[in-house]
Parts: C-alpha cells; structure tokens; sequence
C-alpha cells in the first residue's frame, strides 16, 4: 500500500539472486528513492520536449558537443543492458540504469543544458539539439525500464510524443532499443573523461565558495583556471564550452607562473556586473540597453 506495485518489482530486480535475498523498510525506502529518480529524469524529458517533433530531429553531425556526449553515454547502457537482460542479471540493470539517471542525466547532463532549453530561442539549432538528444534517451530508457517497472513505462509512453513509424498505443508492442555505431566515439570520450575531472575539481572550490558565503549559486561566480602549457592549451581551446559546463558566469584561463606546476589551480571569486532576471547569469551587459535595462546582451537577442 505504502509504495505500490512497481518499487515491489524494483526491489525484486535489484537483489541478487545468487545470494541470499532481504527485505525491510529501509530497503524498500532505498529502492523508492532511486524509483523516483528514473521518474523525475523522464518527467524533466518530458517537460522539455513537449514543444519537439521528433519527426524533425537534428542530424547527429549537426549536434552540440555535449549532446552526442549524452548519446554515446545511451549507446554503452543500450549494449550493457541488453547483455544482462539477455543473462539474467536483472541486478546490474537496475544498477546501470539508476547510474545513468542519477550521475550522467541529473548530476552532469540535464543540469548543463537547463540554459540551453530555457534561454535559447525556442527554435534554436543548439535547443533543438538538446531536445533531439533528450528524446533519444527517453525513448530508448523507457523501453529499457519497461520489463522492470511496466506501470510507470506505460504512463511515460503515454504522454510521450512518437515518431511516425511508432504509433503504438502500449510500449510492450514497439521495439527494443539499438545500438547505433554513429555514437560510438573514443575520441570525444577521452575529450569529455578530461572534462568531467576539470568540472569536478571546479564543483570542489565553488561547494567551498559556498560555505565561505563568497558566492549563493554557481552563476554568481567567476573561476579562474591556473594551468601549464599542456593543459592550458586544452582549457583556452574550450573556454566557452567549459563556461557552460561549470554553470558560472565568467570563466578565465592563466598559465602558471612555475612552469613545472603540474597541479591545476582553480581561484573562485563574486562575477563582475548585474545579475540578468532571464537567464540569472552575471554580466556587465546588464542596464545597457534602454529598452531591456535588467537583460543581457544574449538574452535581448533570443527575445527579439
């Protein structure tokens, strides 16, 4: 009664039958906790992709770095999922998939692109970029969570929209998941693991900006990156992109004074400027424009 049929099969799905099985309050707490995180990572797909044809997808050269990162990411849980349903072990599903919600989609992915869906125009090549990749990932995950938790699959799928070729009424009646060899990419994955480190190493010094009452949120801050020639290299490459994936309002790159520094340097302090109401970012673009006196220069472009 307390949690219904689905977190029951959850909770099968995850203990490992080769061992001996439990069950308690607490577990099945666990278990809802991580239930709620496969829904809430739908429900946000869902939300942002109301507006999106999925007829009318972004080709994959065309996507955003970040997208095809996601997209390879779905590519590895398609084929590891596969393999241990096919094997019997339900366990490491259950496990993949709530890995993928909680770390990939809500900690990393979902959390960047929040601007991108939010700020951009809404026909914008970069949103739309976002909403093919977001799509991809829905649709694949719900035919994935499916065999686990056939309730909340049928309910996704409901309120999905579907391509031409899918106008199923039920998901048990569409087909599995793919893997699609254009997503595998070793190289964007060695590009991205080096990204993933730097955004870690940043999300330490701005959690202690934090507790120091330096900056509120993230996009209150300006980081500064001290690296040697190697690093700085790549970081002065994509500062733009590392901008976005920080979630702070000014990013500045130097070199190290002591060339063999082999330690990255990360200096958090307030980002010049006014906040911006639209997109909450600190800039010194804000009250320039008479007309739109509390916006920045990117926000007053998409409004147009």
């Amino acid at each position: 009664k307390e949690y219904g049929a689905d977190i029951l099969r959850l909770w099968v799905l995850s203990s490992d039958f080769k061992s001996d099985i439990s069950i308690s309050r607490d577990i099945l707490r666990q278990i809802s906790e991580a239930y709620r995180k496969i829904r809430n990572t739908a429900r946000y797909i869902l939300g942002n992709t109301s507006d999106f044809d999925p007829d009318n997808k972004v080709a994959y050269k065309d996507m955003e770095e970040i997208d095809k990162w996601a997209l390879l990411k779905l590519n590895k849980l398609v084929k590891d999922c596969t393999e241990n349903y096919e094997n019997f072990n339900f366990h490491l599903v259950y496990h993949d998939i709530n890995q993928f919600c909680v770390i990939d989609m809500s900690n990393f992915y979902l959390d960047i692109i929040k601007d991108r869906l939010y700020t951009y125009k809404k026909d914008d090549l970069a949103r739309r970029s976002a909403q093919t990749a977001m799509y991809i990932i829905l649709d694949a995950l719900v035919k994935m969570v499916a065999p686990m938790i056939c309730f909340t699959a049928e309910e996704i799928w409901k309120y999905m929209k579907h391509t031409k070729n899918e106008q199923v009424e039920s998901v048990m009646l569409s087909d599995w998941p793919e893997i699609v060899d254009e997503y595998d990419n070793s190289e964007l994955e060695q590009k991205w693991n080096q990204i993933i480190e730097l955004k870690e190493l940043v999300a330490k010094e701005l959690e202690l900006a934090r507790a120091q009452k330096v900056i509120g949120h993230s996009l209150n801050a300006k980081v500064t990156i001290f690296a040697n020639e190697d690093k700085y290299k790549f970081l002065k490459e994509n500062q733009e992109l590392l901008t976005t994936i920080f979630i702070v309002s000014a990013l500045e790159i130097k070199e190290n004074e002591r060339k063999e520094e082999e330690k990255i340097g990360v200096k958090v302090k307030s980002a010049e400027g006014e906040k911006c109401e639209r997109c909450w970012k600190y800039s010194t673009e804000v009250g320039k424009d008479s007309e739109h006196p509390t916006l920045c220069h990117r926000c007053i472009e998409a409004i147009k």
